[in-house]
């Protein structure tokens, strides 16, 4: 009978313990075509993108990540939304590549699918030089949950988004029964 007050506190103490995020790089490689799989849990794309190692795409070669690149398809109105539904923190960063002189901006917004706040903002440059790729990085303060690729209408492909994602407070699970459990016990010590 002295175990169920034992396990009652310590799933209390796991019901405190905070969550820390963990970074996650997507980087479309293995990945068919406007699918993304449990690879990434909680992180899921809008339809207009296109995952694709397709040499036709001879312009895109050289990626960071050596295989998949994501391409926004123009077809679908130029913009793309990468949600991460336990949101993150910190820091959002991506590899790119424009053809013909393509420009696009990337923003990081506070809400699922581009909604709220803009809490930080990325201008691509036009660049002339196929198969170059950059690297682009920014700091932000709160909690995201969404990325809008916009205005490149199929001239830009990404590689290697990185975010700080929060993992799911599933220890928060465990506080429930933790307090019923502490519960059970003092009712049962005050009958005696």
């Amino acid at each position: 009978m002295k175990l169920i007050p034992i396990l009652a506190a310590a799933a209390s103490i796991c019901a405190a313990t905070p969550a820390f995020s963990a970074l996650v790089t997507v980087d479309f490689d293995n990945l068919a075509s406007q699918v993304v799989t449990n690879q990434y849990p909680n992180i899921n794309f809008s339809n207009s993108v296109t995952v694709t190692s397709d040499p036709a795409f001879f312009e895109f070669t050289g990626n960071p990540s050596g295989l998949s690149v994501m391409v926004v398809n123009a077809a679908e109105g130029a913009t793309s939304v990468m949600n991460v539904t336990t949101g993150f923190v910190g820091n959002a960063s991506f590899s790119f590549s424009n053809i013909s002189g393509a420009t696009g901006t990337v923003s990081v917004f506070s809400g699922l699918n581009a909604t709220g706040s803009t809490l930080a903002s990325f201008t691509l440059a036009a660049n002339d030089n196929l198969n170059q790729w950059y690297q682009l990085s920014q700091d932000f303060v709160g909690t995201a949950y969404s990325i809008s690729f916009a205005g490149n209408d199929g001239n830009i492909a990404y590689d290697n988004v990185t975010v700080n994602a929060v993992p799911l407070p599933a220890a928060l699970l465990l506080f429930p029964f933790g307090a019923a459990g502490l519960g059970l016990t003092a009712r049962r010590k005050r009958k005696v």
